[in-house]
């Protein structure tokens, strides 16, 4: 198992015919389903469908995806280099100019989201993967679409109250 999380668990697997290494991400529809009661727009292939139509050097590749009837499977590039949070604990403090080429990376993945109108809504250093020192931003679990067909932004992107913004 490469890593878990609280709806699913990550694992390395290799494609018959090219033995090409791939994570598969498992998500078991039990788990999702009690958190999407809370959020009942959302349905149990968004995730899917989103990653499907990103296609950015920053952002982990997603092959395809596929169910049963307890989960859903997701067919992703396997990034070999770990998250970032292992990389900092096992490396302590970066360079700073090694950081900032990270940070750079990062930022360029969320203008690319931002452009496309997906907030992530969880970047974290647990969500970056590293693929020969590159970034490759992962776990879209928790996106949304930020404006509507029409072009209008989501009322959850709107300012709440009168001075209140969140800090993200």
């Amino acid at each position: 198992m490469l890593g878990k999380t609280h709806f699913s668990e990550f694992r390395l697997c290799v494609r018959r015919g090219s033995c090409e290494e791939h994570a598969l991400k498992v998500i078991s529809k039990r788990t999702l389903a009690r958190s999407r009661s809370k959020h009942p727009s959302k349905t149990l292939t968004d995730e899917a469908e989103l990653l499907r139509s990103l296609q950015h050097q920053a952002i982990v590749r997603f092959e395809d995806w596929f169910e049963t009837e307890d989960s859903l499977y997701f067919d992703m590039e396997f990034v070999p280099g770990g998250d970032l949070f292992r990389s900092v604990v096992r490396e302590g403090i970066f360079q700073e100019d090694h950081a900032q080429r990270l940070f750079r990376e990062i930022c360029e993945a969320v203008a690319y989201l931002h452009r496309h109108h997906i907030g992530h809504r969880d970047i974290s250093i647990e969500n970056v993967l590293l693929c020969g020192g590159v970034v490759r931003v992962m776990d879209f679990g928790q996106a949304v679409q930020t404006h509507t067909p029409q072009g209008e932004l989501h009322r959850y992107f709107l300012p709440v109250g009168k001075h209140y913004r969140s800090e993200e």
